[in-house]
């Protein structure tokens, strides 16, 4: 039998931080503390004390309100609502990629951190394909000398604060770790440029702060759209990715049919003076495609950029 602080030994070990929600919507640390947490914390590792952790990680704001509804619900068996990967830099300047998932079990409520390790699979893909990054950011940091520095990859931000997606360098470092899995199992990959309909409208109108709120709408709604496991960065000012993996034939039907639904889902709730919609390019990257993994990138572009001209919206 496993007792609980057996449980929570194993959990720190893992470097996996376990927190429980109290009734003020505080949370309590359970067990050990990691010492990753304390590059970001000053915490007394004797002491179990009470934090908001979406106060620490921003990127939890969201997360953490979202799932108070499934916190409230009391479940039988232990059902959990799990985020996407983002980057938060410590106090010393050093990336950690995490992940939070929130777990309910009866009236327990319980948020837990997973923390990538350097040794981890996913540092182990971004440490190789750094020099991806670096060749599609080329005008950015051809003289940085600090590019060659073994170190450089963790000291980069991976994520947009406006959205808490990943930004245009994560993007593209796991676009090429997609790709490659796609080829190596020979499964298809839908690759989706898309933009925001009239944001400049939205910027004259209502000012930069709303063009903000807009782009985290659209952020929550690719979200709630797509799985877990596929891609979604903002590339541009208004401008985001998707890759999604596994797409069956004629699946992109499906996925822009739930995206538009989702879609209009938000705007006959909002209480906003105007609508979002999206301007959409797309293609489907499979072992027939005749052009390059970044051809293709500029050919879901350039669809994007047509459709934009011609009106046409999703």
């Amino acid at each position: 039998m496993i007792y609980r602080r057996d449980l929570t030994k194993l959990l720190s070990v893992m470097d996996i931080l376990l927190l429980e929600q109290l009734d003020d919507r505080s949370f309590n640390i359970v067990g050990d503390v990691p010492k990753w947490f304390l590059c970001f914390y000053d915490l007394n590792v004797s002491e179990h004390k009470q934090l908001y952790p979406e106060r620490l990680f921003n990127f939890l704001e969201d997360f953490i309100e979202k799932n108070q509804p499934f916190w409230n619900t009391e479940h039988d068996e232990f059902e959990k609502r799990d985020s996407c990967w983002w980057t938060e830099v410590d106090r010393n300047h050093k990336a950690h990629y995490l992940q939070a998932f929130a777990v309910s079990y009866k009236d327990k409520k319980y948020l837990i951190i997973d923390h990538a390790t350097n040794t981890s699979e996913i540092f182990t893909f971004l440490q190789k394909y750094k020099e991806t990054m670096v060749e599609f950011e080329t005008p950015v940091y051809e003289d940085n000398s600090s590019a060659d520095d073994t170190n450089y990859l963790q000291g980069l931000s991976l994520v947009d604060h406006v959205t808490g997606l990943h930004n245009k360098k994560a993007f593209f470092l796991l676009a090429q770790h997609q790709k490659d899995m796609a080829k190596r199992k020979e499964l298809s990959m839908l690759i989706i440029m898309l933009d925001i309909n009239n944001i400049s409208l939205i910027k004259e109108k209502y000012g930069d702060s709303e063009v903000n709120a807009a782009l985290v709408t659209t952020a929550n709604i690719l979200k709630k759209t797509f799985r877990s496991t596929d891609v979604i960065g903002k590339l541009e000012d208004n401008t985001f990715g998707i890759l999604s993996l596994e797409v069956a034939n004629k699946g992109e039907k499906i996925i822009f049919s739930r995206l538009k639904k989702n879609l209009e889902i938000h705007n006959k709730k909002s209480f906003k003076t105007y609508r979002i919609d999206f301007n959409v390019g797309f293609i489907m990257y499979d072992s027939n495609y005749a052009g390059t993994f970044q051809e293709s990138i500029k050919v879901a572009s350039f669809r994007l950029n047509e459709n934009k001209k011609s009106g046409k919206i999703l």
